[in-house]
């Protein structure tokens, strides 16, 4: 995937803005920025590469926690949701490693597909690990925030296969600066309109390791069945 930056139009994009704070720990913002400017910045570029760079846990929790970071859903006056001031139609959805058997180069392919099966799709890049993806999607109906990003969660698992943390979907959520040299961009993406009504199917997504536990299980059942020689189909009950 080519990197972008350079031949965008962003004119149509940069009137979108939302809150910067300091840090993680803040609670009101100091100003507002453009989303599309902040997300393809390579101001942090520095302090990135030093986080991914180095295995030493205090030393990136210092990089991390200094870092500035935004509200992609919007402008807020306190970050929390009653803060909300104007809500800037997209949400933010993460994709980490540790709910996907995915490593190194092949989350150069996931950021591919996710922008082939996606026309709602703003922007994907690298999160500041270097090990999982951040996406932001534009929404139609940003009064039903919560139900639009769990339908996309759920969606992105039907058509990709990639598990999305579920957690996140506050609209007050913090974004912490980051840097791809390859982003995804797309200034024309349309508004995604999917709406999760069912709470029976905002279940729970399996990350690949419970679903590799729970076919463990399965596996070993049917190796006890097929040596206790069982019948488990005699009548309707079995």
């Amino acid at each position: 995937m080519e990197n972008q930056t350079a031949r965008l139009n962003l004119s149509e994009l940069l009137p979108i803005r939302v809150s910067i704070f300091e840090n993680y720990f803040a609670q009101k913002p100091y100003s507002t920025v453009s989303l599309i400017k902040w997300l393809l910045t390579e101001k942090f570029k520095n302090n990135v590469i030093a986080f991914r760079t180095t295995s030493r846990e205090k030393i990136r929790k210092r990089i991390k926690s200094n870092l500035p970071c935004i509200t992609p859903s919007g402008i807020f006056k306190t970050r929390n949701s009653a803060g909300l001031i104007q809500h800037s139609g997209y949400v933010c959805i993460d994709i980490d490693h540790k709910d996907n058997r995915v490593f190194g180069i092949e989350w150069f392919e996931k950021k591919k597909l996710l922008a082939k099966t996606f026309d709602c799709l703003l922007y994907v890049g690298m999160s500041i690990s270097g090990n999982g993806l951040y996406l932001i999607f534009r929404i139609a109906y940003p009064e039903r925030h919560k139900e639009q990003y769990d339908a996309l969660v759920r969606e992105i698992y039907e058509r990709t296969g990639l598990v999305a943390d579920q957690s996140c979907s506050d609209v007050c959520r913090l974004r912490g600066a980051s840097y791809d040299a390859y982003p995804y961009c797309n200034p024309h993406a349309k508004p995604y309109r999917g709406v999760l009504r069912d709470k029976t199917a905002r279940a729970k997504v399996r990350t690949a390791r419970e679903q590799q536990l729970l076919d463990e299980k399965v596996h070993k059942l049917i190796r006890k069945i097929r040596k206790q020689e069982k019948d488990i189909t005699d009548d309707y009950y079995d």
